[in-house]
């Protein structure tokens, strides 16, 4: 199974990514204190959260170049609402 595979199946009823496919679900009532976050980087993620650690990166044989090799990074304690900060989170790239 995927990373990402492995993550959905075990926090599914997290916070949802800011991607096409899920951005529009946004925090759907969840607290955000706890995020798990597939890319960017720390200091931009400590922009967001007080906590920000590096856990691994992708490491996948059969996925496409730009997602083999990406940070993932668990960030705890939001400056702010998450669900307030969403609108700014989400993207369509």
């Amino acid at each position: 199974m995927t990373l990402a595979g492995q993550v959905r199946s075990r926090f599914s009823d997290l916070i949802r990514g800011g991607n096409p496919i899920n951005g529009p679900y946004g925090t759907r009532s969840r607290s955000g204190d706890v995020v798990i976050v597939v890319g960017g980087t720390q200091e931009g993620h400590e922009r967001r959260f007080e906590s920000v650690e590096f856990v691994t990166e992708t490491d996948c044989g059969y996925c496409m170049p730009y997602e083999n090799g990406n940070s993932v990074f668990v960030l705890r304690k939001p400056l702010r609402p998450v669900a307030e900060a969403w609108p700014e989170l989400k993207h369509y790239d």
